[in-house]
């Protein structure tokens, strides 16, 4: 979009503000979940690194 010179349009500006709130809110459920999530070294894909204590998966009983 920079390169067509419309990093200033509208569309563009909303498509990067949900993005941002996205990343935000799914970032803060994982962390609230325990994982970690690890700055994109390029581009915009985070790493998720898994939490350190076990949930239970289908068919294991709640202790």
């Amino acid at each position: 979009m920079v390169e067509a010179g419309r990093d200033e349009d509208d569309v563009v500006r909303r498509y990067d503000a949900v993005r941002v709130a996205m990343h935000t809110a799914l970032g803060t459920i994982l962390h609230g979940f325990g994982y970690h999530l690890d700055a994109p070294h390029f581009g915009y894909s985070y790493t998720i690194r898994p939490a350190r204590h076990d949930f239970p998966t289908a068919g294991q009983e709640l202790s």
